[in-house]
Parts: structure tokens; sequence; C-alpha cells
């Protein structure tokens, strides 16, 4: 991992520490928890591995994606990551 990459994934995870934390009193009234606005193909591994997100909306990144690299490549991508953050476990 490159330095710059390690500082933006240091980043991502300071500005997820909120959303851990106000997961319990979401939960406890009952709301869902779905994710989205500003996910993109850096970022949406750490806000899948959240416990109880249900959701993530991911469809500007992938229409985005799509516009450069097809619309095959940009979901698949995305699938990818976003099963590949499952696999890992959620923290």
């Amino acid at each position: 991992m490159r330095a710059h990459e390690h500082v933006e994934r240091e980043r991502t995870l300071h500005q997820l520490r909120p959303t851990r934390a106000g997961r319990a009193r979401v939960l406890g009234l009952g709301l869902r928890v779905n994710a989205g606005h500003g996910l993109d193909y850096e970022n949406v591994g750490p806000v899948a591995r959240l416990p109880h997100v249900e959701e993530l909306n991911i469809g500007f990144a992938i229409v985005a994606r799509s516009l450069f690299s097809g619309v095959d490549e940009a979901v698949g991508t995305m699938a990818r990551l976003v099963h590949g953050a499952g696999k890992r476990g959620r923290s």
C-alpha cells in the first residue's frame, strides 16, 4: 500500500467512527441502517463491512464509472468490492 493510500484509508476509517457510534441508537429506534451519498470505488469496502448496514446506495458511482469503462466493468468491479468486503468480515 502506498503512503497516500494508507492516509486515505485512515481518513475513511476516521470518518466512519461517528457512524459506528450512532448505529446502536438508530437500531434502538427501530430504524434501518443504509449507506450512500459519497460512496465510491475507494471507500465502499470499509462501509460495506459495517455491521447492520442493510443497503448500499452506490448507483451514482457505477453510472459515472460506466461512462468510461462500460456498464459490465463498472457493475462487476463494484460487486467484487462489496462482496469481497463481506468476506473479510464486518468491523
